[in-house]
């Protein structure tokens, strides 16, 4: 008879785990650094080393393989665009309609910023309605909604968008962070990669 040995490897789990946990830095505005807190976006463009939490981490790469899977086998792929020196990555286009990966923890339900991400891509695409597709991981649920914009929400969620990537600029050539108000939602701070230098710096203000 065999008698196998089974011992929780910590070792190899944190060299799994380091696969996911750094923030590899994108070069240029992306739409989702604009929706998010403008400062953030300053750290990394700063090269300011940062890991995400483990479970943020795991929970970002559990996310990416449902992208994956569900689009396995399918003829839809990304689709970058790019204007006024923004960039977006679709994650479908349909014939008339973009469509939106999502996966949560929380409540399945159409949040603000993921509205804003798909009337982003709407404008990027030229189309106006969206398939905003929301998992959650704990109980498998999954709600796909429907979003018709009108051309002019299109048109001010641009003009937003623009006006963010504006103050950004000026506070990189400056060569300060933007200030706390330009956080979009109280909960980023919360998880943050760069919290610990981004507290820093505000105490020097």
């Amino acid at each position: 008879m065999y008698i196998m040995k089974i011992r929780v490897d910590e070792e190899f789990k944190e060299k799994l785990l380091k696969r996911i946990k750094e923030v590899k830095p994108r070069k240029g505005f992306h739409v989702t650094d604009l929706i998010f807190c403008l400062r953030k976006k300053y750290f990394e463009l700063k090269g300011i080393k940062a890991e995400r939490k483990n479970k943020i981490a795991i929970a970002g790469a559990v996310g990416t393989s449902f992208h994956m899977s569900i689009q396995f086998g399918e003829p839809f792929t990304e689709v970058r665009f790019k204007k006024d020196g923004i960039v977006g990555t679709v994650d479908e286009l349909g014939s008339d309609y973009i469509v939106e990966y999502k996966t949560t923890r929380g409540r399945v339900e159409p949040h603000k910023h993921w509205i804003l991400q798909c009337g982003a891509y709407c404008y990027l695409s030229g189309k106006k309605r969206a398939k905003l597709v929301v998992v959650n991981m704990i109980n498998s649920t999954m709600k796909v909604f429907d979003i018709e914009f009108e051309p002019e929400e299109i048109e001010r969620i641009w003009e937003f968008l623009k006006l963010r990537k504006k103050i950004l600029e000026i506070y990189m050539q400056i060569g300060e962070p933007p200030p706390k108000s330009t956080v979009m939602y109280d909960w980023e701070c919360k998880n943050c990669p760069y919290r610990g230098v981004c507290n820093e710096q505000e105490g020097k203000g």
